[in-house]
């Protein structure tokens, strides 16, 4: 209808978190959280909403999240690689172990870490399944859900983060992350 948002979108947003979570965990842990905070340029809203394309969506968005954090950051903050049966533990497994043993209630835990086992779940279904490529609009509304849940997410970690006694001081520039002028689409 001609209107322009004047905020920030969802997918700045979502690398905002990404870079702001990076320099957290780096003035804490020396090291950056995530491998890359770089949008890649084929990342972005369905432009056809097909089954194809937002699989492919959900693929880069994992990627981007679970594929993305670096176990050496974690190995920096002394999360284990292995579980207690010693068992390898995967990022997000190793990263919510992180959580726990910093003192994060367990249902705290679950409602931050939720959004970003939903995407690699959401990953893994077209990998183990055919499925007809089919346009559906409802999709797009799906991509917007997922992408808005997983940036919530970030969000909660970053606030976590802020918290750290290495951060506690440091001014970290999100205003622009915290700004009510944010927009889903």
């Amino acid at each position: 209808m001609g209107h322009w948002p004047d905020g920030s979108g969802p997918f700045f947003r979502l690398f905002g978190e990404l870079k702001a979570l990076n320099e957290l965990h780096q003035r804490a842990f020396g090291e950056d959280l995530f491998g890359t905070v770089v949008h890649p340029k084929e990342f972005g809203w369905l432009l056809r909403p097909s089954q194809r394309e937002f699989d492919r969506f959900v693929h880069d968005l994992d990627k981007l999240l679970s594929d993305n954090i670096r176990h050496k950051a974690l190995t920096a903050a002394g999360v284990p690689m292995k579980d207690d049966k010693g068992r390898a533990m995967g990022t997000l497994q190793r990263l919510e172990l992180l959580l726990a043993r910093s003192g994060v209630k367990e249902i705290d835990r679950k409602r931050m870490m939720k959004p970003l086992y939903d995407v690699r779940q959401a990953r893994q279904k077209p990998a183990h399944d055919t499925t007809p490529n089919k346009t559906d609009r409802s999709l797009t509304l799906k991509q917007i859900e997922l992408l808005s849940d997983a940036t919530t997410s970030l969000n909660t970690l970053r606030h976590f983060w802020q918290r750290h006694p290495d951060n506690k001081d440091h001014k970290l520039q999100t205003e622009y992350l915290d700004n009510e002028k944010l927009y889903r689409m």
